[in-house]
């Protein structure tokens, strides 16, 4: 570390550079906080049928640092995704949201992606992903499963252990197993440090905690005597009991 006087050399002070931190951190370079994807685990029946498992699709989002024009992205991006503008303002200006950071603003099938992959990439500061989304292929036993929803920044915060942040899809609470299981089938996020360019090419990794992936969870339920109770009640309420 150098020190340099100044005037008479009465006052002496550090030259400080960022590689006095870490020496590959030159200028232009950046230190990034990258977190690394899990992958949620399937509920399956007793025979292995998947009873809600992941098909592919992409993440469609904004990185708010990168928008020059919010008027004419909200304009162009709105209606390709069917949303209302003001919606689409509320993801990127909660709390937790920094200039840098993908903002995941809607999930959209495979096959709608494709179409609109083009007219995406003309908007700017609109970035696209790649993820699985949850499925529930045999229609069974929907109040048992539950679903997945966008989590709060109030359940992001309980969930924080985890590495879950707001807007991750967690188990809906009071909905089924999704949330009565969401800890064990949800897994947990990693985390790189590390040095990037300013076009973030990664530079050098500093430290690294791996993803834990969600495990499978398995059923006793039987997906055929399952579809022959709900097709006897129909849309009556009522229970069914196999002995």
């Amino acid at each position: 570390m150098q020190l340099v006087g100044e005037g008479d050399k009465a006052v002496w002070r550090i030259a400080w550079t960022p590689e006095a931190i870490l020496p590959r951190l030159t200028a232009g370079r950046l230190v990034r906080m990258t977190r690394l994807a899990t992958s949620r685990g399937r509920i399956l029946a007793r025979d292995g049928t998947e009873l809600a498992t992941f098909v592919e699709a992409g993440v469609v989002g904004v990185v708010t640092g990168q928008i020059r024009s919010e008027s004419g992205m909200l304009a162009s991006l709105a209606p390709a995704l069917g949303l209302k503008p003001e919606d689409i303002k509320a993801k990127y200006t909660q709390s937790w949201v920094k200039p840098d950071l993908f903002v995941p603003i809607a999930v959209v099938s495979a096959d709608k992606l494709d179409a609109l992959r083009q007219r995406l990439a003309l908007i700017e500061g609109v970035q696209v992903q790649a993820t699985r989304v949850r499925s529930y292929p045999t229609g069974l036993a929907s109040q048992t499963l539950g679903y997945l929803a966008e989590a709060s920044d109030d359940e992001a915060k309980l969930k924080s252990a985890r590495g879950v942040q707001a807007g991750d899809l967690v188990g809906k609470k009071d909905t089924g197993l999704e949330a009565t299981l969401d800890d064990e089938l949800g897994g947990s996020y990693g985390f790189r440090l590390g040095i990037v360019e300013a076009d973030e090419r990664a530079v050098e990794t500093l430290a690294e905690t791996a993803p834990v992936a969600g495990r499978d969870v398995v059923l006793s339920l039987d997906p055929k005597l399952q579809r022959a109770a709900e097709t006897a009640l129909g849309d009556r309420k009522g229970a069914i009991v196999a002995e």
